[in-house]
């Protein structure tokens, strides 16, 4: 017997922030590089989409950002498929934060983007890093010709779930189900 996992999760639909609510991202070239200006004096750090030739940026992440060490198999797929992105905030050649995106196509329905997960080192996080990434990823999502944008979070995940509302999402309850242990905490 295959093992089921059940679990409610909340579903977010982006909807753009208002002018002036903070944490702007401003576009600066057409290769999707933003900067984000927000951060007081220091100087800007960089926001943008991660290509295939920065595989060794991902390599050499510092501990504390994924949920486990960048796999050089994976990490090279996933840079190299045009179906993910991959948003990170940069500053000295160190990645602080990310959101990282799947685009799912179907028969009969436009592309969609799900987004796989967002995430922001300890020591910055509360600084808008990752509002920058996700709405930058968002807007990606846009640019390639994508539908919708969703995620799932659990419920009592607040400050994940604060992020989202804070980028206007659409928040809907749903059941998620899993197999192999595709929930378990790793």
């Amino acid at each position: 017997m295959i093992p089921v996992s059940v679990v409610t999760f909340t579903r977010i639909q982006y909807r753009p922030p208002q002018p002036g609510a903070g944490g702007e991202v401003t576009m600066i070239s057409r290769s999707a590089s933003f900067m984000v200006t927000s951060f007081g004096n220091e100087a800007p750090m960089e926001i943008r989409i991660l290509r295939p030739d920065d595989l060794d940026l991902v390599l050499n992440v510092r501990p504390g950002l994924f949920d486990n060490p960048v796999d050089l198999a994976q990490a090279r797929a996933f840079l190299g498929s045009d179906l993910h992105r991959m948003v990170v905030a940069i500053k000295g050649g160190d990645i602080l934060g990310f959101a990282s995106g799947t685009v799912l196509l179907h028969p009969d329905k436009a592309p969609s983007m799900f987004i796989n997960e967002v995430g922001t080192r300890e020591e910055f996080q509360r600084q808008g890093i990752a509002t920058a990434v996700t709405a930058a990823l968002i807007d990606a999502a846009r640019a390639m010709g994508c539908d919708g944008v969703w995620l799932g979070t659990e419920p009592d995940n607040d400050p994940a779930l604060g992020l989202y509302r804070k980028l206007k999402g659409t928040e809907q309850t749903i059941a998620g189900f899993a197999w192999d242990g595709a929930f378990d905490p790793d």
